[in-house]
């Protein structure tokens, strides 16, 4: 019952996120990179970023420079808001992949399904960029640790006490990204990782 309920509420996350901001222009919006590799941005010299857009620029002292939030996958990190095209090169094949209209966007939104999480996108032009990640089981940790099974207290250890909370959902945010812990009886049983798209 409870996996029932778990895979409710992050079809009904998909659904949201998918129809959210759906009277919003689209033309406007581009991608916004993360850099990962403690590089100014303007000065990167990898050409084959998986992103576009403005690179922020990690020289600004205005800047907050923490790290935003990201999913490590053996030696491959699955940034929010990078082209899948990307991750599905070094992630391989998934075991699924489901479409659904766009309510907000000019195309489809997938959801592309691997053994311990999946990858929920949304389309710019031909490409399709993530801004969500869901965990499918307890076998994969966030990099900070936690899985499937910790407890609160070990989250509020990994993640400080600088949160969001409505009803068992503690959102913790970094620009724009965000991770989220479904907890019943002090114990996650869901952890999503989300980017807020605008067009701004």
């Amino acid at each position: 019952m409870r996996r029932f309920l778990v895979l409710l509420f992050i079809l009904t996350l998909f659904m949201l996120v998918a129809c959210n901001d759906s009277d919003d222009s689209t033309s406007d919006v581009s991608p916004t990179p993360v850099v990962t590799d403690g590089t100014n941005g303007n000065d990167n010299p990898n050409t084959d970023n998986p992103n576009n857009g403005d690179i922020k620029n990690t020289d600004d002292p205005n800047i907050d420079d923490t790290p935003l939030f990201s999913l490590s996958v053996g030696d491959f990190v699955v940034e929010m808001n990078m082209n899948v095209e990307y991750a599905l090169a070094a992630l391989g094949e998934p075991l699924g992949v489901f479409e659904a209209p766009s309510c907000a966007f000019d195309g489809v939104d997938r959801i592309f399904q691997y053994q311990n999480f999946q990858l929920l996108t949304y389309p710019i032009g031909d490409d399709d960029f993530i801004h969500t990640i869901s965990f499918r089981n307890d076998l994969i940790r966030t990099t900070e640790g936690i899985r499937i099974g910790s407890s609160i207290n070990d989250v509020l250890q990994a993640y400080g006490d600088e949160y969001e909370y409505d009803l068992g959902l503690y959102r913790f945010i970094r620009d724009r990204t965000s991770i989220e812990f479904l907890i019943e009886n002090d114990i996650v049983v869901q952890i999503i990782y989300g980017y807020t798209i605008n067009n701004q």
